[in-house]
């Protein structure tokens, strides 16, 4: 995950440097929009490990036996009774 946030970073700044070569007239507005769409793409890689560890330790907790003794709250019981 380190790698995939110093791809983040450095896209970042190629973003902000293609911005200013364009605003000084030396880039067009299509190498903009190239670095936009990298920047964008590195950010997702960068949410997508982050959702893929979250899960992962999820599925660890979980097999190691976490949550399997948690019971149903009885409020919730005894409303559905009360219906």
């Amino acid at each position: 995950m380190p790698t995939q946030q110093q791809l983040a970073a450095a896209t970042a700044e190629t973003l902000r440097l293609s911005e200013e070569r364009y605003k000084n007239g030396a880039d067009s507005y299509l190498e903009v929009l190239d670095s936009q769409r990298s920047n964008f793409s590195a950010q997702q890689a960068v949410i997508n490990a982050q959702l893929s560890r979250a899960a992962s330790l999820v599925t660890l907790y979980k097999v190691l036996g976490g949550g399997s003794q948690l019971e149903e709250p009885a409020e919730t019981t005894q409303t559905a009774d009360a219906k």
